[in-house]
């Protein structure tokens, strides 16, 4: 990995799969004595979580599947 003039890494796409992190994950650099160790920094939701936490449970309940799927096939 090469540290560009603005201080960022790139993150190999296999390791990224691997850990799980998408472009939107907050990542937390901790010194320490052998290095630096990157990791998923814990307890921040991301901006679809936080979306889906927000609109949850404030749907229109006066539909029903079956009276949507007869509205959209007619």
């Amino acid at each position: 990995m090469r540290l560009t003039t603005k201080g960022q890494l790139t993150v190999p796409h296999g390791l990224r799969k691997r850990m799980g992190w998408t472009p939107s994950t907050v990542l937390e650099a901790v010194a320490t004595k052998d290095g630096v160790l990157i990791k998923g920094k814990a307890g921040l939701e991301g901006r679809g979580r936080k979306l889906v936490a927000r609109l949850a449970g404030t749907a229109d309940a006066g539909w029903t599947t079956d009276a949507l799927l007869a509205l959209t096939r007619g």
